[in-house]
């Protein structure tokens, strides 16, 4: 299953930037939603991933991309 949600989780290690993910999966032509964001935040978070639910909530700010 290729979503925005198991890209995010792919990236096990902190140094990798769920943002460069994120824009991958803009710049293929896919919708961001801010639900969905927050969603990908909330369970990052719950898995103590705490750095990538940061990047996921901060998107949208350096982001034009997210509706």
């Amino acid at each position: 299953m290729d979503d925005m949600k198991s890209r995010v989780f792919r990236l096990r290690l902190p140094k990798r930037s769920a943002t460069n993910a994120l824009q991958r999966w803009v710049d293929e032509g896919r919708e961001v939603s801010l639900p969905e964001l927050r969603n990908i935040s909330k369970e990052l978070r719950r898995a103590q991933r705490y750095k990538h639910a940061l990047e996921d909530v901060m998107y949208p700010s350096i982001s034009k991309h997210a509706e």
